[in-house]
């Protein structure tokens, strides 16, 4: 039979985890009880020795009673109401020998703290147990030292300037078990985040199959325009001091003006226009001349601002293709969400073209950030990831001129499309009715793929 607080073993023993005062007392009374526990606090043991007079066992030493771990008034109260206790040295057992062959060993004390922690008592009712269990413990009562009234008056005068230093020595234990615990804490939420992010990843596409679905994506749009082969040349800049790399458009083409379903559209000179690589991911905002592409920004943070709920955002779009070794590419867009110039959230995400897949949304860590307006926006986005993409790629392929006439921002074509003589297929397709430019390294027909 098992029920919360104990397990009966039929015909040999019950394991008690609690609840054992009412059955020592029980045990113990008329003809009185031999109790060895370490340490005794009133309450428990008020009730347990309520009954005849019993014969009592624990240690007598100040750390127990300046730890408050036992206590000196308890046994004064024992020794006053008849009881006979005594002091075994060493003393860690915990047994009880009662009447009709009544017999507990187990780990806990009678003391107010027993009756909380958690403890297993074995209680057996059988003769023999208890005559061996009795002989086991005759040589502990036979080296035992009562304790008398004028011994615990001594032990009081000893203990009472110990207790001020044992609580000082409790508190600061208390404290580096605060510690610990919160130490543990991080380990174990350090370790669930990295648990988590590990499922993440495996649930993740591969790069490989992110790529296949940028191709599905705009495969209708691409076969449809026309394409530009262009080449990554070099020349010496004095503005710069340096070399200055450029991707060319050959001299009867232009990048202006494009040939894309059926019609003709022309672009602006000089704006920035997002450009898509099909063949790694990466994305970034280029600037566009008549015949050729100088410059390609990695972060477009000149986006027009969006309502979602009652909270207007500012968006920084930031592509992942320069210095991002530690970053899967597939992760090529991340998306902060500002409110006032603070952000409030970051979405990672994938862009084949059309639409953006998201992989991640986290709530900024940043100091200034407000919770409610974080937690409102991850909750936003969650239940409405269609029309977040809409609204974010609206913004992404929208065309811009950097403010404050920044025209040369950004990185030269080089790092972004590749090196000297290397050749480039570019083709205009459109994301939510903007252009975007599609770009891909060339392989002539002389090639296989």
């Amino acid at each position: 039979m098992a029920s919360e607080e104990f397990l009966a073993i039929d015909g040999v023993a019950t394991i008690y985890r609690k609840e054992l005062a009412t059955r020592w007392a029980s045990a113990a009374s008329p003809s009185g009880i031999h109790a060895f526990s370490p340490y005794l606090t009133s309450g428990t043991a008020d009730e347990v020795f309520s009954g005849g007079a019993a014969f009592v066992y624990t240690l007598f030493t100040p750390e127990v009673f300046a730890s408050g771990a036992s206590s000196l008034p308890t046994l004064r109260a024992l020794v006053e109401a008849g009881h006979a206790v005594f002091e075994v040295a060493d003393l860690h057992a915990k047994v009880m020998l009662g009447q009709k062959g009544f017999v507990s060993i187990g780990s806990q004390n009678i003391t107010n703290a027993g009756t909380r922690n958690r403890e297993l008592t074995a209680v057996f009712m059988n003769g023999d147990v208890s005559n061996a269990v009795l002989e086991l413990v005759d040589p502990w009562m036979r080296a035992a030292t009562l304790i008398t009234a004028e011994r615990i008056d001594e032990m009081e005068a000893e203990v009472e300037p110990l207790k001020a230093l044992f609580g000082e020595a409790q508190r600061l234990a208390e404290a580096a078990a605060a510690r610990l615990a919160a130490r543990k804490a991080e380990r174990e939420a350090a370790a669930a985040k990295a648990a988590e992010e590990a499922r993440r990843r495996r649930s993740e596409p591969t790069d490989a199959e992110l790529l296949e679905l940028l191709a599905a994506a705009v495969r209708t749009q691409r076969e449809a325009a026309t394409e530009v082969v262009c080449t990554i040349g070099h020349e010496w800049s004095d503005q710069l001091r340096d070399f200055f790399y450029t991707l060319k458009a050959p001299t009867d083409r232009t990048l202006t003006k494009w040939v894309a379903g059926g019609g003709v559209e022309q672009l602006a000179d000089k704006q920035r226009y997002l450009c898509l690589r099909e063949d790694t991911g990466a994305l970034g905002w280029v600037r566009l001349n008549t015949g050729r592409i100088t410059f390609v920004s990695r972060v477009n943070a000149e986006s027009d601002s969006v309502t979602w709920g009652d909270y207007p955002f500012d968006l920084e779009l930031c592509g992942t293709w320069l210095s991002e070794k530690k970053r899967r590419e597939n992760l090529q867009v991340i998306i902060s969400l500002r409110d006032n110039y603070i952000p409030e959230a970051t979405v990672r995400a994938f862009f084949d073209g059309q639409s953006i897949r998201i992989l991640r949304i986290a709530r900024s860590r940043e100091r200034d950030s407000t919770r409610a307006i974080g937690d409102f926006l991850v909750d936003w986005i969650e239940k409405n990831p269609e029309q977040f993409a809409k609204d974010v790629v609206e913004r992404m392929t929208t065309p811009y001129l950097p403010m404050g006439g920044n025209k040369l921002s950004g990185r030269n074509a080089r790092l972004f499309f590749g090196h000297s003589h290397e050749e480039f297929e570019l083709r205009l397709i459109h994301a939510e009715g903007n252009p975007l430019i599609l770009a891909k390294r060339y392989v002539g027909p002389w090639y296989t793929r």
